[in-house]
Order: structure tokens, then C-alpha cells, then sequence
């Protein structure tokens, strides 16, 4: 809701939320498996190269273990515009992108298996 004037207010994922999460005492046992989660399975989305590119653009993403992710391409306006799905094997992967179809502008990348404070970069695409 809107702060200013109690109304409901229009937002997208791109936008900040904070939030409180309650976890019941009797699952102390999940906490401790979420809160190491991130010292068993290590995923990382490092950068996008070249930024700003105008034909292909290369996703570096650092993985602990073998794995599939989705890779979601967003325009401006928040639209979904291309997904795929890539394997991933132990250690530094470089995923290529054809963007050569897309029109020149910002876009938003989005890897949501990584945690959602690297999940998201931005790219530029440069009309020929």
C-alpha cells in the first residue's frame, strides 16, 4: 500500500520490500539448514561481459556444485521477454546469449536460483 495515502500502489519485483519472517521454536532443525544452506551450495552470478554489448553478451556464474538454473531476460518495463534453461558444472561457467534480436535499451537479467541480493544485473544492448 501506497504510505502516503493508504491506497494500493502498482510495484514489480525490482522494487525493495523489507519483511519480517517468523520460524515456529519447534523447527530449529530447518533454521540451522537454512542458515548454513549457503555453506553447502555455493551460486553465484559474478557479471555480464561486454556491458554494453550489441550481438551477444556472456553470463559468469560460479557454481559449488553440478546444477540447472533458468536464465530470465527482462526488458524495461518489467516484462519477461526470454528464459532458457543451462547446466551448470562445478566452478566458473560462462553461459553465451544471443541479444542480437532485442531492440537497444536497458535490460535485466535474473538467475532465481541465486540468492536474491546477486540475482538480479543489468545490461545494455547498443542498436547497430
Amino acid at each position: 500500500m501506497a504510505g502516503w495515502n493508504g491506497t494500493w500502489s502498482w510495484s514489480n519485483f525490482w522494487n525493495k520490500r523489507n519483511y519480517v519472517m517468523e520460524i515456529p521454536c519447534s523447527s530449529n532443525n530447518s533454521l540451522i539448514q537454512f542458515l548454513n544452506y549457503e555453506e553447502h551450495e555455493k551460486l553465484e552470478f559474478l557479471q555480464i561481459v561486454p556491458n554494453p554489448a550489441t550481438q551477444f553478451i556472456g553470463v559468469q556464474i560460479e557454481s559449488s556444485t553440478e546444477k540447472e538454473v533458468a536464465i530470465q531476460i527482462f526488458d524495461s518495463r518489467g516484462t519477461m521477454i526470454h528464459t532458457s534453461q543451462h547446466e551448470l558444472f562445478e566452478g566458473l561457467n560462462g553461459i553465451e546469449l544471443d541479444i542480437a534480436n532485442l531492440k537497444g535499451g536497458m535490460y535485466w537479467i535474473q538467475i532465481p536460483q541465486v540468492n536474491q541480493r546477486q540475482s538480479i544485473k543489468k545490461f545494455v544492448k547498443i542498436k547497430e
